[in-house]
């Protein structure tokens, strides 16, 4: 697969082998009549558009097969200011993220991809798009790239909250290791999706069950009693959840069974409230 191919008109093919905008101008000028060469510039004005969406198209569909090679020949043609713009849209560097390739990845920041780029439909940043889908090698690759773990999306998640919430071990105690504040709250996501509630990484990890993240964040000062905007902490959203093993985990931890969420409800009222029987032994054994 080559631009080239892609783009098989002979016009087209003078200006990819091109190599500066004056290159462009003594190959594009003979194809022309004399009273044609004051269109020159329009045409070539319109052709490089063309040129840089077919560029694009040719690099996405070299990432999403995987083609370390094709990706790799499109970035060194020479194309007046292509492909370094086609680069820094951002699209081809957050497929690469998003399907996991590590190697073009690291190829198209070396190429002058933006680390930190907000785009996308919750206007995300390529790290929250690799911690996202639980590809923590290329996660390091782009903090080894100055990726800022401390960016949030639009709904108010940075790297960590994703990787707490999908349950990912190996990316939190990376992002830990970087920096990143185990207790910080998403801040946003209630202008996002109303019916969600500002939650710090372990009452995101409580409320999906992942009990392991959940040890991970609280060995490194994750504050076990913190409420989220409901007044609930990790342990009453656990029990709301009926997820036994990780209210253990928040009991050994310290956990309260005293503290009241905004409604005045403790854990094992919340738990009984949303017919968690299951769990209501496992507090009152702590009372």
């Amino acid at each position: 697969m080559h631009i080239i191919r892609t783009l098989n008109i002979s016009i087209n093919k003078k200006i990819i082998i091109a190599k500066s905008e004056d290159e462009v101008l003594k190959e594009y000028l003979p194809m022309f009549p004399l009273n044609s060469i004051q269109r020159i510039n329009k045409n070539i004005n319109e052709l490089i558009p063309k040129i840089s969406t077919n560029i694009e198209n040719d690099i996405m569909q070299a990432i999403r097969i995987d083609s370390f090679k094709d990706v790799t020949e499109l970035i060194s043609s020479s194309i007046v200011q292509y492909p370094k713009s086609v680069i820094n849209k951002n699209k081809p560097l957050y497929e690469a993220c998003r399907l996991g390739h590590k190697d073009i990845v690291k190829i198209l920041l070396e190429n002058g991809a933006d680390v930190n780029y907000l785009s996308g439909y919750i206007i995300e940043t390529p790290l929250h798009i690799a911690v996202f889908n639980g590809h923590d090698y290329i996660a390091s690759v782009l903090l080894d790239f100055g990726a800022d773990y401390g960016v949030k999306c639009q709904c108010g998640y940075t790297a960590l909250h994703y990787a707490s919430r999908k349950g990912y071990v190996r990316l939190i105690e990376k992002l830990i290791k970087v920096g990143a504040n185990v207790n910080e709250k998403i801040t946003k996501i209630a202008e996002f999706d109303e019916r969600l509630k500002p939650q710090t990484p372990l009452q995101l990890s409580a409320d999906s069950g992942h009990k392991n993240c959940c040890e991970i964040l609280l060995k490194h000062g994750a504050s076990v009693n913190e409420r989220n905007s409901n007044g609930q902490t990790a342990l009453h959203i656990a029990a709301i959840r009926g997820n036994a093993d990780v209210v253990i985990v928040l009991l050994k931890n310290g956990a309260s069974l005293k503290l009241q969420s905004d409604d005045g409800h403790t854990p094992i009222q919340a738990a009984e409230k949303n017919g968690k029987n299951e769990i209501i032994p496992l507090l009152k054994r702590r009372i």
